[in-house]
């Protein structure tokens, strides 16, 4: 059976299969399809906007979902991604339970992800930050809100679209 010379065939395509393996090539640029894309693309992290937690608890409310599924399949277009999932808090409470709730709501969006999306769960690891990392002095309930929160970061940057400028972790 012949093919159309549009068409690509599997096998008479197929590229030549050296004696090492090669380094995947870096993903074409293109303009980010969402504000996720973008983030990723620009910065190499993701601040997760809407996603809530039950109060003191690391379970996830279902308002999360829309979001969170949006993140698994921007990041389902870098299949070689591997992700630390930071978790944070604001500084009421106990610092040791901070921790520990940082660490279980990282844990819980981790189990999200590796659920909806082609990734592996060892390309994504859940850190824990407490209050050890605030981005705000705490003045007002404003503040307070924006130092609990959950961020992405890119650990293999090569992976990413060339011209990527990275934040470093703080």
């Amino acid at each position: 059976m012949r093919h159309k010379p549009d068409e690509r065939h599997p096998v008479l395509d197929a590229q030549p299969q050296g004696s090492g393996a090669r380094d995947p090539l870096p993903p074409k640029q293109t303009d980010p399809a969402s504000e996720v894309e973008r983030q990723l693309i620009e910065t190499g992290r993701i601040r997760l906007e809407n996603v809530y937690f039950e109060s003191g608890s690391s379970r996830l409310l279902p308002e999360s979902e829309e979001i969170l599924r949006e993140v698994a399949r921007t990041l389902e277009k870098f299949p070689d991604l591997m992700v630390e999932i930071e978790g944070h808090t604001d500084t009421r409470g106990a610092a040791r339970y901070n921790l520990r709730l940082s660490q279980a709501r990282s844990e819980s969006v981790r189990a999200f992800l590796v659920g909806a999306s082609r990734l592996g769960p060892d390309q994504f690891q859940a850190k824990g930050y407490g209050e050890t990392r605030p981005e705000t002095g705490e003045k007002n309930d404003e503040e307070l809100l924006r130092n609990r929160r959950v961020v992405l970061r890119v650990l293999n940057p090569e992976v990413l679209p060339k011209g990527v400028h990275l934040d470093k972790a703080k």
